[in-house]
């Protein structure tokens, strides 16, 4: 029996496992195909007010004896295409195929939101160790809440990590979400580029950063509220409470309920490397055009240089929280004006203005995509015409250069393409409506990317 601090936090996932054969011309091997089956609603496990209704996101890993690599499967609601103003469903089952054999230990972590707020999520986790043999089995999976004594809060860190004075990490990182006596599981995977990143984080849940060498960033599990994340001359934070995002860009507004954020901008790792390196704070503009408090559309968030309170999800709140870096106009600093500001942006200096966190999302919030600056219109490519052509145009962060080989572009007349972090580049050269792969090799000396399409 659980006892999950005040609420009943358990409930079974049944996993129905059938046998398929490969080929009898390769050697005999078996796989398993899991069909995983999730409640499409938490009702009857409530938080406060809340009632987790909606899945928001579902990782799922398979490891074993055999399995070389952990199998990842991952579906988030965020990710999906939106149809008429409806957002993705989560299907009803998720069908993974998977090595038979012993000790194959299957973990699960489901997010579910609250539909009719968009602002409050609940996490859960459970696992279990079979054998797969059979042609058929059924699994159950008790799954727990995780943090239910305290609010969990998304937010994004981003910034760059330096492991040596000269520059920072290059790879695919792992992130990972320990439950207490198991082993390490995925949730999902983010890059690194000479140290460049920007990583989804969470408050009070602790994720490890796991680098393709091993290597755990910040020596260890982190969340929004560890040491290496408080606010300083080389970090900023921003607080968002709950609040309404007008997500229409044209035509009459489109107000949606979202979950609080926290921002953390800064520079991280190797202390010497860290030296000077500072995160200006441009105070204008003082309140958001595109982001209202959580009870009134019509009452935009604006600034307030102070630590945020304890309860972020209070739709009342009208203020975002700023807290750390150096002021702009500082006398002798760095910041003090913006011709010093532009000489050594993305050099020494990160600069945070509140145009950055206006109804962008995540995505821009940091000011680059990628290996790229965002431009002025917040965009990290740009088209431009001319009587020869069109080209793509982009500028790379600081010491990307050196680490990437080439980029090729593929041009795709279809709107249909999904978004992915990591792009199956062979599968889409494959595909209809998509042009000759265009390659351009960047340049230390020129770090400008210029690409005809």
């Amino acid at each position: 029996m659980k006892n999950i601090m005040r609420i009943s936090t358990s409930f079974s996932v049944s996993l129905l496992v059938l046998a398929s054969f490969l080929g009898c011309t390769r050697p005999s091997q078996t796989t398993s195909k899991l069909s995983l089956a999730l409640p499409t609603t938490m009702g009857s496990q409530r938080w406060g007010s809340q009632t987790f209704d909606e899945i928001a996101h579902v990782s799922i890993n398979i490891s074993g004896d055999g399995i070389y690599q952990p199998i990842l499967f991952n579906w988030d609601g965020d990710e999906g295409k939106i149809v008429n103003g409806t957002a993705p469903v989560a299907p009803t089952t998720f069908n993974l195929e998977v090595p038979q054999g012993s000790n194959r230990l299957i973990q699960v972590l489901v997010v579910y939101k609250d539909s009719s707020t968009e602002g409050s999520m609940q996490f859960f986790y459970g696992d279990t160790n079979r054998n797969l043999n059979l042609p058929s089995e059924i699994i159950d999976i008790d799954v727990t809440a995780l943090g239910t004594s305290t609010q969990i809060v998304d937010g994004q860190v981003m910034g760059r990590y330096f492991n040596s004075t000269a520059g920072g990490p290059t790879g695919k990182v792992d992130i990972l979400y320990t439950a207490p006596g198991k082993p390490s599981m995925i949730i999902d995977r983010a890059s690194m580029i000479n140290g460049w990143f920007s990583f989804f984080m969470l408050s009070n849940v602790s994720f490890s950063y796991r680098l393709p060498d091993g290597t755990l960033l910040w020596d260890g599990p982190v969340d929004l509220n560890s040491a290496a994340f408080s606010a300083k001359s080389s970090v900023l934070r921003v607080s968002v409470p709950s609040h309404q995002t007008n997500r229409s860009w044209s035509g009459p507004a489109s107000w949606r309920p979202e979950n609080p954020q926290v921002f953390v901008y800064g520079w991280f790792g190797n202390s010497t490397a860290l030296s000077g390196k500072v995160v200006c704070d441009t105070p204008t503009p003082s309140a958001l055009t595109r982001v209202a408090t959580g009870n009134s559309s019509s009452t935009l968030l604006s600034r307030t240089n102070a630590a945020p309170p304890t309860d972020l999800f209070n739709g009342t709140l009208s203020s975002f929280y700023v807290q750390g870096g150096v002021a702009f106009g500082s006398a002798g600093s760095a910041c003090l004006d913006a011709t010093s500001i532009a000489a050594e942006k993305f050099k020494s200096i990160l600069n945070f203005s509140a145009n950055l966190i206006d109804g962008n999302g995540n995505d821009n919030a940091a000011g680059f995509r990628h290996s790229f600056v965002l431009s002025s219109d917040g965009n990290f490519l740009t088209i431009s015409n001319s009587a020869a052509g069109r080209t793509m145009n982009g500028t790379l962060l600081p010491g990307v250069s050196a680490y990437v080989d080439d980029y090729i572009v593929f041009k795709k007349s279809a709107l249909e393409q999904p978004r992915t972090n990591f792009a199956p580049c062979g599968a889409i050269a494959g595909g209809s409506s998509v042009s000759p792969p265009r390659e351009w090799v960047p340049s230390q000396a020129t770090p400008s990317l210029s690409i005809s399409i």
